[in-house]
């Protein structure tokens, strides 16, 4: 089993001279055999574009994989969508419901900015599952993991452009 993961979305980019993009967010571009999975898609504002640069065809995807549902790990599936209506979407259950940050007083909304059922009026097969799930031969989801606490203290060091084998 040969595996090829490529970062297209992360906060700082890898290789200077080449026109990628860096935002707040992630996404991940897993080969596997003929299958093409996307882990995360981003806000949306880079992902289309490193695709482009790094020679990755979105209308290709085969699977998309969230890892949970804030617009930065879930806004590139406009872009998707707008070449691709041909996949499996996999999540946990709640990976739609709301999701609100309160800041000075207000409340701003940032969950996945593609309504549920939109996603499946375009005929995307939605597998919503708190269980770990086989998404292709060596990989799978870990399932639902509950918090600890109710501040994620995460640090994950990654560049734009990144490939790694395996």
């Amino acid at each position: 089993m040969h595996f090829r993961i490529t970062t297209l979305v992360e906060n700082s980019v890898a290789q200077s001279g080449q026109a990628l993009l860096a935002e707040h967010g992630l996404s991940f571009y897993i080969e596997e055999g003929n299958r093409k999975i996307l882990f995360d898609t981003g806000q949306n504002l880079v992902i289309s574009n490193n695709a482009r640069v790094l020679g990755i065809d979105l209308s290709q995807i085969d699977t998309v994989v969230l890892n949970h549902g804030h617009y930065d790990h879930s806004g590139g599936l406009k872009s998707i969508l707008e070449s691709n209506k041909d996949f499996t979407l996999y999540g946990h259950p709640d990976v739609f419901s709301t999701k609100v940050k309160k800041a000075n007083g207000n409340y701003k909304y940032i969950g996945i900015p593609v309504e549920k059922n939109n996603i499946v009026n375009c005929g995307i097969s939605l597998q919503l599952n708190r269980d770990p799930v086989v998404v292709a031969p060596g990989v799978m989801t870990s399932g639902e993991i509950a918090l600890a606490n109710e501040f994620k203290d995460r640090v994950f060091f990654n560049t734009v452009g990144n490939v790694f084998e395996f």
